[in-house]
C-alpha cells in the first residue's frame, strides 16, 4: 500500500511539473540580431518572394495593436511571410516570446535590434526614418517596397494578402 502512494505521488508530481513547464515554455521561434544590413539580408532571402515587415517596439500600445491584428491575419492568410522585429535595443528574449504569445504570432523566427546606437538600423533601413513606430514595410516579389508609418489597418492587410500575384 506504500508503495502505491509513493508511485501515484511521484505520478501526480511528474504530471504536474510536465504541465507547469508545457505552459511556461517560449514558442520555438530563432530570434537573431538585428544589426546594420540585416533589412537587407532579410529581403535578399525573400528575393522573389512577398512579404510584410513592421518594427515594433515594448512600450508602443500602437504596436501592440498592430501584433494582435498580424495575429489574427495570420490565421486567416497562412503562408504569408511575416517578419517582425523589435526596435528595443537587447530587449529580453522572454519579452519578445511573450509579446508573440500574448498577440498569438506563430513565427519561425523573429528579430531584434542589437546596435548600441539605433539611429544605424534608423538609416540602413530608411534614410528618411527617425525611429517614429509602428513602421511597415509592404515587399512585393519584385522587391519594391511600400512603407508605411503608423498603424496599418485591417482593410490595408487584407488588401494586401489578397493580391492575386501573393
Amino acid at each position: 500500500m506504500k508503495s502505491r502512494v509513493i508511485y501515484f505521488s511521484l505520478l501526480a508530481a511528474s504530471l504536474w511539473m510536465a504541465a507547469t513547464m508545457t505552459l511556461a515554455s517560449p514558442p520555438q521561434a530563432t530570434i537573431h540580431p538585428f544589426v546594420k544590413g540585416s533589412f537587407t539580408q532579410i529581403q535578399d532571402r525573400n528575393n522573389g518572394k512577398p512579404f510584410l515587415l513592421t518594427f515594433w517596439s515594448e512600450t508602443c500600445s500602437y504596436c501592440m495593436d498592430e501584433l494582435a491584428l498580424l495575429g489574427r491575419m495570420q490565421k486567416i492568410y497562412p503562408g504569408h511571410e511575416i517578419v517582425i522585429v523589435a526596435a528595443d535595443p537587447f530587449l529580453d528574449e522572454s519579452v519578445i516570446w511573450q509579446t508573440m504569445t500574448t498577440h498569438d504570432l506563430q513565427l519561425p523566427e523573429t528579430w531584434v535590434f542589437s546596435e548600441h546606437f539605433p539611429e544605424i538600423i534608423y538609416r540602413d533601413v530608411d534614410s528618411r526614418w527617425r525611429g517614429e513606430l509602428p513602421l511597415t514595410f509592404f515587399v512585393d516579389a519584385k522587391g519594391n517596397k511600400h512603407k508605411h508609418m503608423g498603424v496599418v489597418s485591417e482593410e490595408m492587410l487584407r488588401a494586401w494578402f489578397e493580391q492575386p500575384e501573393l
